[in-house]
């Protein structure tokens, strides 16, 4: 014995039929008749609008970046290992040991092979690089910088993940 369930199809029926369809309160979505008849549209505000007060804007330019700021970060750009010292210690993670099986391996360097050179031709690419080979024993924090270098910067997408798991699995002396 099954007891038949009764069912309406709501197909060919107003919204106010289905009870419980939508129980926000109407006011919510209320039009601006006086808007409507004119035909009058929202439109996109292209000034911003001043709440304290200021009628003017700024006539006084910024504020000039103090010279040591700028020679720090030449000399930072000027540390940066160029492409080719790049690509040689990239070359020497591959001569490590390694846990990973020889095909996985191979896998995961033709990606690096293939991609990475492009994303050299990058400034800070080739700083994140520098800076993580600096770091380079500690593995812990060269895999965090990695992580969350390839979580900032989606040009990388393409060759950082395989480089990660490379070194990894890496056996550094």
């Amino acid at each position: 014995m099954s007891a038949k369930a009764s069912t309406k199809s709501f197909q060919d029926c107003t919204e106010t039929d289905v009870p419980g369809y939508n129980d926000c309160p109407s006011v919510l979505y209320q039009v601006n008749k006086a808007a409507a008849k004119k035909g009058r549209r929202n439109r996109i505000v292209t000034q911003v609008r001043d709440v304290s007060g200021n009628t003017t804007s700024s006539s006084l330019p910024p504020p000039a970046v103090p010279s040591r700021v700028k020679e720090t970060y030449q000399e930072e750009l000027s540390n940066t290992l160029t492409n080719e010292e790049l690509l040689k210690r990239i070359e020497a993670m591959f001569k490590l040991s390694t846990s990973l099986s020889s095909k996985e391996f191979e896998f995961y360097k033709k990606k690096i092979d293939l991609n990475v050179a492009k994303s050299l031709d990058s400034e800070s690419t080739r700083h994140m690089l520098a800076a993580f080979f600096e770091q380079w024993g500690d593995k812990s924090k060269c895999t965090n910088m990695l992580r969350e270098w390839l979580a900032s910067d989606i040009t990388i997408s393409s060759w950082c993940p395989a480089f990660l798991k490379i070194y990894e699995n890496a056996t550094i002396v």
